[in-house]
């Protein structure tokens, strides 16, 4: 059942919300981060729990950010302790989740002119970032975080150009491995070819930003979200694509 536990504002209201997987805390409660629909405010909030229920959810620590609108997309780094977190205008912002210190340089530049709709930490490595924009080309960028500079400047910029801009709320994946790159298209008002294509990049090659993206089908219809879970075989791990054809596909993908 749903448990209702704090009671938000009008100016508080939330427009995203993440669990904090991996963060150090107590055995009996766990971490998680909001950013603010109005307010553009980030916090991490402290969820304690018993006997498998949540039983209060207290804000811990404000992050201190440079946003001056919605927050649209948020990740934690546990390596660093980092929060991450983007927004409508296209700025993306490092902060520590401990002591609510801003990391990103003081120029509060923007990452692009588009909604940022997604932020994810590579899994093999946790000073690689990437993000997603709701744009008709360059959509997926990424950063390395040990760089203050790295947010005005991307280590690296991928996408294809489509006839039709994609949605900020696309959900493009790394593969378990953080070898591989999967990022969902919807087709455009001018291509036939678009139906169900997720485009693939190997971030190990070094052309791979300028070379064509391998594509794969897994639907009939646009693909909104990739995402892996690993299979019962050891080392293996299933991709799950969720698209308008009103199916869910599980494909076991090796690499």
């Amino acid at each position: 059942n749903a448990q209702q536990l704090h009671t938000l504002s009008d100016s508080e209201l939330v427009s995203v919300a993440e669990g904090m997987m991996r963060a150090r805390t107590h055995d009996d409660c766990a971490l998680m981060v909001t950013g603010g629909m109005r307010d553009r405010k980030v916090y991490v909030w402290e969820v304690k729990t018993a006997a498998g229920r949540v039983t209060a959810a207290e804000k811990r620590q404000l992050v201190r950010t440079r946003h001056t609108s919605r927050i649209s997309a948020l990740c934690f780094e546990p390596v660093h302790n980092y929060v991450l977190s983007g927004s409508d205008s296209g700025r993306v912002n490092i902060g520590c989740a401990e002591t609510g210190r801003e990391i990103t340089s003081d120029n509060g530049e923007r990452v692009s002119t588009q909604v940022v709709g997604k932020l994810a930490v590579c899994p093999i490595n946790p000073n690689l970032v990437l993000a997603s924009m709701g744009t008709t080309s360059d959509q997926v960028r990424l950063f390395d975080i040990r760089s203050r500079l790295s947010i005005q400047r991307p280590a690296l910029i991928l996408g294809l150009q489509r006839g039709r801009t994609q949605s900020r709320y696309l959900r493009p994946a790394w593969h378990p491995h953080g070898d591989l790159i999967f990022y969902p298209f919807l087709r455009g008002s001018a291509e036939t070819g678009g139906d169900g294509m997720v485009a693939i990049w190997d971030v190990r090659y070094q052309r791979c930003a300028e070379d064509a993206p391998q594509v794969f089908h897994p639907h009939k219809a646009d693909v909104w979200s990739v995402s892996f879970v690993e299979s019962r075989t050891a080392g293996r791990h299933a991709m799950v694509t969720v698209s308008n054809d009103h199916c869910i596909g599980f494909t076991d993908f090796q690499l």
